[in-house]
């Protein structure tokens, strides 16, 4: 009926944590529907049990309000176990309406709108200018990977602890028809990047940098716009998940939130 996938952690042999690393936006059961809280119920009580004998199992980040999470909460009670909720972001979306993109647009803060607007026509006078957006394997994507890594590393943004996840996650999301890696590039070098996969109707925003040397110029912001823009109007996509966190420069682009909690039993 589900699989909830769990991994040992190292040195400590008796707790069980989901499948989860601070890559992810949302952890659910594998399979269809709502798990029913007495197999819950079953697995925890032979957890015990077990050659790994778990004593502590958390489940994170998932949706407080899915039918997935108060069934886990409700079968590892049954079984005995002390089970509680904790925080562990907030997650910024907008819901659209599909080829919509003026319309997302207009709604948007006028500080927003007027720094996408004056930016964008501050960019395309700046020699070398040129926006894509990349979505097929192959040479083109290879060496959008290159530039992406470039920019990141120019940026705010702290090191990637595994340099190889984001260059693979690219390659594997295009293959997959997912991949929307958006760059742009003035004088003859990239200055903005951002990474988003589309899937099942919806823009998850995994990914963005730019490079500090081109703060001023809101290279970022338009980068953004056109995105939402591709998204919208070419996928036509009826959601767009900002994913993990609460930074202020989100509520600029969504007008939702919801949030992300975890379980521990």
């Amino acid at each position: 009926q589900a699989l909830l996938p769990i991994m040992s952690l190292p040195g400590d042999p008796h707790r069980g944590d989901s499948l989860s690393t601070f890559y992810t936006p949302l952890y659910l059961p594998m399979g269809d529907g709502r798990p029913d809280p007495q197999v819950v119920c079953q697995s925890a009580r032979a957890a015990r049990r077990a050659p790994w004998h778990l004593a502590e199992v958390r489940c994170w980040p998932m949706d407080p309000d899915s039918p997935a999470m108060e069934a886990i909460e409700a079968g590892f009670r049954q079984a005995g176990w002390w089970v509680d909720r904790y925080f562990c972001f907030g997650n910024w979306y907008q819901q659209v309406t599909q080829g919509a993109y003026a319309e997302y647009f207009a709604q948007r803060p006028s500080q927003t709108r007027n720094t996408v607007t004056r930016s964008a026509k501050k960019l395309t006078k700046m020699d070398g200018y040129r926006q894509v957006i990349l979505r097929d394997p192959g040479e083109a994507l290879e060496q959008g990977i290159l530039e992406f890594v470039e920019v990141y590393n120019k940026s705010w943004k702290r090191p990637e602890p595994f340099p190889e996840f984001i260059p693979e996650l690219c390659r594997r999301s295009a293959r997959a028809g997912m991949l929307r890696l958006g760059l742009i590039h003035v004088e003859g070098r990239p200055v903005a990047a951002q990474l988003w996969l589309v899937h099942q109707h919806k823009a998850h925003i995994v990914k963005l940098a730019y490079d500090q040397g081109f703060d001023k110029a809101s290279a970022g912001s338009v980068l953004t716009a056109a995105l939402m823009a591709h998204v919208i109007d070419t996928d036509r996509v009826t959601e767009i998940d900002y994913l993990i966190g609460d930074d202020a420069y989100k509520r600029h682009w969504m007008g939702q939130r919801r949030e992300r909690w975890g379980l521990v039993a």
